[in-house]
């Protein structure tokens, strides 16, 4: 289903939406945050359609998000390939993180019981999307892109 989303909303961020990538992050990520405490919620027994649909609304904001986020790691660092490879690295600090932090998170009652795990990648998430508000996105390499572009056009033209 993200993948999906993926695909189509792909060529709508490349040609539409160029110009509102940060606006973006801050429509989604907050959604995100909300799916992920709607995700407490719907975690008890016997009730996998909410679980189900609940996970992939956050699979699919998740890959909506994830060119975007490329895209604006790219605009930051000037760099693709230096953004591409912190913003991995980064991902995966911070899933080591989360996996050594829910092993003492496990319930003690119920053996499998990730409910505390839920809550802590629940809060993590929603505290960092105030962050977001303040993210402005200016794209100055695409502008210079742009900028470069009309310039060999004009040039064509003489």
């Amino acid at each position: 289903m993200g993948l999906l989303a993926g695909i189509i909303t792909a060529p709508l961020f490349d040609r539409v939406l160029t110009h509102h990538l940060a606006r973006s992050i801050q429509v989604f990520v907050p959604l995100m945050a909300a799916c992920w405490v709607g995700l407490i919620f719907a975690v008890r027994p016997n009730n996998i359609i909410p679980i189900y649909v609940v996970s992939a609304l956050i699979g699919v904001m998740g890959f909506l998000l994830l060119p975007v986020g490329l895209e604006l790691g790219c605009e930051v660092l000037r760099n693709a390939e230096v953004s591409s490879a912190a913003l991995w690295m980064a991902g995966n600090l911070w899933t080591l993180v989360f996996v050594l932090a829910s092993d003492p998170l496990r319930g003690k009652e119920e053996p499998h019981s990730m409910r505390n795990t839920i809550i802590l990648i629940a809060c993590f998430v929603a505290a960092s999307s105030l962050l977001v508000f303040k993210l402005t996105g200016r794209q100055a390499r695409r502008e210079l892109d742009v900028e470069k572009s009309r310039e060999a056009n004009n040039i064509i033209a003489l």
